[in-house]
């Protein structure tokens, strides 16, 4: 089992930061995964997109630096997905979360 633990719902994003992206793993995993980013309103894209590829899932975390301009909004989540037999899998889907302009102020991940 895979529970993604961070971002959350918890604290803003500001774009241009580093974002930590985390979590947890029990039981049976894939080996490997993928990290994806998903806009859950479609505004800025529709499918998920693939932020990082092929990482072992024992690490437990990965550092996205975000761009600056183009990733700012209100309905953002990550998921992590594993290649099951040539099919693409989701394991875990964290909770939703905001990216707001750089410069920001207020609490970050």
């Amino acid at each position: 089992d895979l529970v993604l633990t961070q971002p959350n719902a918890t604290s803003f994003l500001t774009a241009g930061s580093q974002i930590p992206i985390t979590w947890t793993y029990t039981g049976t995993y894939p080996a490997t995964i993928s990290v994806e980013l998903v806009d859950n309103s479609k505004q800025l894209f529709t499918g998920p997109l693939a932020l990082f590829s092929n990482l072992v899932t024992t690490s437990g975390n990965v550092v996205w630096q975000t761009p600056k301009v183009g990733f700012v909004g209100d309905n953002f989540s990550i998921i992590l997905v594993a290649n099951s037999g040539g099919t693409a899998v989701m394991y875990a889907q964290g909770e939703k979360f905001s990216i707001k302009p750089d410069g920001t102020p207020g609490k970050t991940q």
